[in-house]
């Protein structure tokens, strides 16, 4: 009976808090869609410093963890934008990220290439964040 009362009472709330614009997630979401392209690349560039730093310290599971933050938390919250100004340099540098870098990550590659990756990968932000703020000076 108790379950079956706090069953409904989930389905409400979760019903109605949907429907009337409640927050219900941990944040993370919105403080995300509150940062400008500027604010995430630098987060994405930070999270890659550190992976390199947590791949240079042989730990790749904290370093693969990095990765997809930058992607999951951040990266795709500019990918919209970025492929309204330039579609083929978000697919590069989405799949750079989600499956290039987690991957040498994961395999425990040489060094110089996960190295060689990151430079790729931040000479892509680069440009994706010039665009990123030609276009929201134009907005």
């Amino acid at each position: 009976m108790e379950s079956t009362v706090l069953s409904m009472s989930l389905t409400i709330l979760l019903f109605f808090g949907y429907g009337f614009g409640l927050n219900l997630s941990n944040g993370q979401e919105s403080d995300a869609e509150e940062r400008n392209p500027g604010e995430i690349i630098t987060e994405i560039r930070s999270l890659l410093n550190q992976t390199i730093i947590e791949y240079q310290n042989k730990n790749s599971s904290g370093a693969t963890a990095l990765v997809e933050e930058a992607y999951l938390e951040n990266y795709e919250f500019i990918e919209a934008p970025l492929a309204e100004q330039n579609e083929t340099l978000m697919e590069e540098t989405e799949v750079m990220l989600r499956e290039q870098l987690r991957d040498l990550v994961k395999s425990d590659s040489v060094e110089a290439d996960v190295q060689a990756l990151l430079q790729k990968i931040n000479y892509n932000l680069d440009r994706a964040d010039q665009l990123l703020t030609n276009q929201t000076e134009t907005n």
